[in-house]
């Protein structure tokens, strides 16, 4: 079935991409991303000044609960359109080893009090991390159109705030969480989380467009950009 037309008249969705017929032949397995809460502290200079640190802590922060939002809405107009649908949100504890240059201790998995099943990344990244080390160093992102590396580079760089932290070590943080980003697809691609997967947008859309900058053309993951 072509669900494309279908999804992209959903009041919540903004944008649908790489949605092709095949992929309805089976049910359609939705991912969406959350990350850590952070101690209020946020990002500081590692103990060696080398890169930043952070500790994370019980609970979930302010852009999960909103995302939340974002997917119950979205769950609501699937189920009345009778599409067949699994849902499941990854949490982003692999950040704990991709992020720092001295890896900080691992994130408490949340409970978002929902029937949405929630993964860790972190023991299927620690697996691979040599294709974390070769994507950062392929620097996948270069090959996509440069609106969105700029709209990333801003975004994640408001995040550190508060202290004087170098530019370099801003430059690499920034460099390691779009190596994340290029990871996170190679992975789903490759199977390791769904079968069938669709990727909610709940974040800015040049994540998506991160997320698939180390995936050939036809391999591209489909999207579904939510308002």
């Amino acid at each position: 079935m072509d669900f494309f037309p279908v999804i992209r008249k959903f009041e919540c969705v903004d944008r649908v991409s790489n949605l092709y017929p095949e992929i309805g032949k089976k049910p359609l397995d939705f991912l969406f991303f959350i990350c850590p809460k952070l101690k209020s502290n946020g990002f500081r200079l590692n103990r060696n000044k080398t890169g930043l640190a952070v500790e994370y802590v019980k609970g979930e922060n302010k852009s999960t609960v909103e995302r939340l939002e974002k997917v119950k809405m979205f769950i609501s107009e699937v189920r009345g359109a009778g599409i067949e649908f699994t849902i499941s949100a990854i949490f982003a504890s692999a950040d704990a080893i991709m992020l720092f240059p001295l890896p900080v201790m691992v994130p408490p998995l949340p409970n978002l009090n929902s029937n949405i099943r929630v993964i860790s990344n972190y023991e299927i990244v620690q697996n691979n991390f040599f294709e974390f080390i070769r994507l950062y160093n392929n620097r996948p992102w270069e090959k996509v159109p440069e609106k969105f590396v700029k709209m990333e580079y801003e975004r994640l760089k408001s995040f550190i705030h508060g202290q004087k932290i170098p530019q370099n070590i801003i430059h690499d943080f920034i460099e390691r969480a779009f190596t994340g980003f290029a990871l996170d697809g190679k992975l789903i691609r490759a199977g390791h989380f769904v079968d069938n997967p669709v990727i909610l947008g709940i974040e800015s859309p040049g994540v998506v467009v991160l997320q698939n900058a180390a995936l050939s053309r036809k391999q591209w993951l489909p999207v579904i950009q939510l308002c």
